[in-house]
């Protein structure tokens, strides 16, 4: 069973939360910010599944299309700040990793 999905920007700004168990609201402000310096600090090329207290996390970056020019030369290898992390929090006996995958889109 899943126990939370968090969706969050670049920048560090929280835009969804769903939990999925009862967790008090101090709770998930402090596991919020813990995932979101732990995610945002890992490489783009990195593995998207991790181990975080006892918990597996299972995420995926999404970049937002950007009105205006096309993106030149110097500025492609820049990671883009539209850019979107969804997060999923699930124990580590619970959804196969492909489950999880294939509710973020990937196809196998």
């Amino acid at each position: 069973m899943m126990r939370f999905m968090l969706l969050f920007s670049r920048q560090g700004k929280l835009r969804l939360q769903k939990w999925y168990t009862a967790t008090a609201e101090r709770d998930k402000k402090k596991m919020v910010r813990e995932l979101m310096q732990v995610v945002l600090a890992r490489k783009p090329k990195m593995c998207s599944f991790l181990e975080w207290r006892d918990l597996k996390i299972v995420y995926k970056r999404y970049s937002l299309p950007q009105a205006g020019p096309p993106p030149t030369q110097s500025t492609e290898n820049q990671t883009d700040p539209s850019s979107l992390v969804l997060v999923d929090g699930i124990p580590p006996g619970g959804l196969g990793q492909s489950m999880v995958l294939k509710s973020f889109g990937e196809e196998n």
